[in-house]
């Protein structure tokens, strides 16, 4: 009799360990489907150096980056994104927020202060009407234009294109460089 409450106890034991590993390896796979599968945003902020480039709509040091912003969809027309950091000479990390302006396929160019995609120009949203996104650098080397965008890729311009370093001069960013997206207010 003793042998067998002995015998009980025991796999009385296993079964309450067996139990408490089932329960917290589903706490885990729960908590991983929220990271990972859900599409929850993931906010990061990250130091962007008060970005010339974007100025006026854009003027912080550090932005709330939602970096999964992009893992189930694609960029699109007008979204503020934020490119990977890139290292600084005084070995500080910075993050530059361009504007999508152009999406693979595209081809884009430039009249009048507007911007031409597929010979039709773009209607900016409300908030960005009074932005000139393009102006003439007769200094600098430029992406020859109309430029047709490469698939896997996207035509970025600052707010500021006086200041701006971008598709304008390197031609269209990879998607592989877009790091996430400024959400919108």
């Amino acid at each position: 009799v003793i042998r067998i409450k002995v015998m009980m106890k025991s796999l009385l034991r296993i079964r309450l360990a067996t139990l408490m590993m089932i329960v917290a390896l589903s706490a885990v796979f729960c908590a991983w489907y929220v990271n990972q599968v859900s599409g929850q945003p993931a906010q990061k902020i990250m130091h962007v150096g008060g970005s010339l480039a974007m100025s006026p709509t854009i003027t912080r040091e550090y932005l709330v980056v939602d970096v999964n912003a992009f893992r189930y969809s694609k960029p699109q027309r007008w979204h503020a994104v934020v490119l990977n950091p890139r290292e600084r000479p005084d070995g500080s990390t910075v993050a530059e927020v361009l504007r999508v302006v152009g999406l693979p396929g595209e081809t884009v160019t430039f009249s009048d202060g507007n911007v031409i995609i597929n010979g039709h120009a773009t209607e900016p949203p409300q908030r960005l009407q009074n932005i000139k996104f393009h102006c003439n650098l007769p200094d600098l080397e430029s992406a020859e234009h109309p430029y047709t965008i490469p698939d896997g890729h996207y035509y970025l311009l600052g707010d500021n294109p006086d200041a701006a370093k971008d598709s304008r001069l390197l031609g269209a960013y990879p998607k592989a460089d877009i790091r996430g997206r400024v959400p919108s207010r």
